[in-house]
């Protein structure tokens, strides 16, 4: 029987020393940051109430969870949902409109609990759109 050819054996030196980590590549959020010269951290990103223009927000699991049981239940008033459904299709990003919806929607109280706000600006101006939508739809009818 023909003996096996064997390979070569581990360099001793390489073995004693140790090898250095590869340099970490940044997130997709921090390269994206840099290139729009963005300063804010993604905590500090939310709804400019006095300009009414949205930024890039992070989505809120907590307050995903608890819209999405509310509205299972039907907790949800009509015009935050034709909100969420109908007016996020026409955004640019439907996906970040959806994301800020949900984190205006609800405050986290001190203990952790959350409420619904629905007295935010954006929820007042799609109610009385929503509200003059179906008058007219009705009179139609």
């Amino acid at each position: 029987m023909p003996a096996a050819s064997k390979r070569p054996a581990a360099n001793v030196d390489d073995a004693a020393q140790p090898r250095k980590k590869p340099a970490a590549m940044p997130s997709v959020n921090e390269t994206l940051r840099k290139l729009k010269g963005a300063t804010a951290s993604p905590e500090e990103e939310d709804h400019d109430s006095e300009a009414g223009t949205m930024v890039l927000a992070k989505r809120d699991k907590g307050k995903g969870e608890k819209f999405a049981r509310m509205r299972a239940a039907g907790q949800i008033p009509q015009h935050i949902l034709h909100l969420y459904d109908e007016t996020a299709k026409s955004s640019p990003s439907p996906r970040d409109f959806r994301t800020n919806v949900i984190n205006q929607l609800f405050n986290k109280s001190d203990s952790g609990v959350f409420s619904m706000n629905t007295g935010a600006k954006l929820f007042t101006e799609a109610y009385k759109v929503y509200q003059q939508k179906h008058a007219r739809d009705e009179q139609e009818a």
